[in-house]
């Protein structure tokens, strides 16, 4: 996703996706670490945290996931916090609002409310002890909220509750000036084979006479 090495006429070329998905690799990265650690400090059965089961980034959390498909982990980014720390030599650090939320579902409030609550002490812990990305381009720079919902479904008779972690974090060299391309260009030829047009014939008309046999 993120080139690590751009073409320097063009700058760094990165994209909220990206910034999205380095985040999400962050998080799966060290997640089962993170689960197995949660285990033995409070003294329980591995395997007793239910794993993840779906890794999601998406444009806002209004869409709740099926039950089949949680514990789900979604991201999202909904653009800058604010604006951009300009550098001298024309390179733009730039600060997203980044949410990071896990959805739990179970038949019963109280046995949601416990894996939520489990997930929020994970969540936390892996965000501010593992700050950077692997590339160190983009770290924790603000946490800024922490929100649980209870979002009961009575359409199918579960409980759903959501941990939703909120920060920024600092993009480094996001955008820069200077030094553009020099010299435009054309498009590239174009090599696909040529469709038919209105006036081709597609379809020929052809008369088969028969005769009755007596």
């Amino acid at each position: 996703m993120i080139s690590p090495n751009p073409d320097s006429k063009f700058g760094p070329l990165l994209s909220f996706a990206d910034v999205e998905y380095r985040i999400m690799e962050l998080y799966r990265k060290w997640m089962e670490a993170w689960i197995q650690g949660y285990e033995r400090r409070n003294g329980l059965q591995t395997l007793t945290v239910i794993r993840p089961r779906s890794w999601i980034t998406r444009q806002t959390f209004t869409a709740l996931p099926g039950q089949e498909s949680t514990p789900a982990i979604i991201v999202v980014s909904d653009g800058f916090s604010g604006a951009t720390d300009r550098h001298g030599d024309g390179s733009h650090d730039a600060f997203f609002r980044v949410g990071v939320a896990v959805f739990v579902s179970s038949a019963e409030q109280q046995l949601t409310r416990a894996l939520a609550g489990q997930y929020q002490a994970i969540m936390l812990g892996l965000a501010l002890k593992h700050r950077r990305t692997a590339d160190e381009r983009i770290s924790l720079a603000q946490f800024v909220d922490l929100k649980i919902d209870d979002l009961d479904d009575e359409a199918v008779s579960r409980s759903l509750a959501a941990v939703r972690l909120e920060f920024i974090y600092k993009v480094q060299g996001f955008a820069e000036e200077y030094n553009p391309p020099g010299t435009p260009v054309g498009p590239p030829p174009d090599t696909t084979e040529p469709g038919p047009t209105p006036d081709d014939p597609i379809v020929q008309e052809v008369i088969i006479e028969t005769e009755v046999m007596q």
